[in-house]
């Protein structure tokens, strides 16, 4: 997951003290194999979302699950 935050981070911001994060300056993913993982995991969502199917990384499935049941017709809000 990405998060701006303010820049630097406060040395006790309770991210900084989190297993799971690991707090990195933008170019932090600017590397070879992140970009081309990045760019696969776009197109895998993009094909699961276009079968119908809630993307494994959704961070809110169950708004994707209301979104989905709504059907193709009702998906964007352009359309009321």
């Amino acid at each position: 997951m990405f998060f701006e935050a303010r820049k630097p981070l406060p040395l006790d911001s309770p991210l900084l003290g989190m297993p799971n994060v690991v707090a990195l300056p933008h170019i932090g993913s600017a590397t070879h194999e992140t970009r081309y993982g990045m760019a696969e995991c776009a197109v895998e969502n993009l094909i699961t979302a276009l079968t119908g199917k809630v993307e494994v990384n959704c961070v809110n499935p169950q708004v994707a699950e209301i979104a989905l049941s709504a059907g193709p017709e009702n998906a964007s809000p352009s359309n009321k």
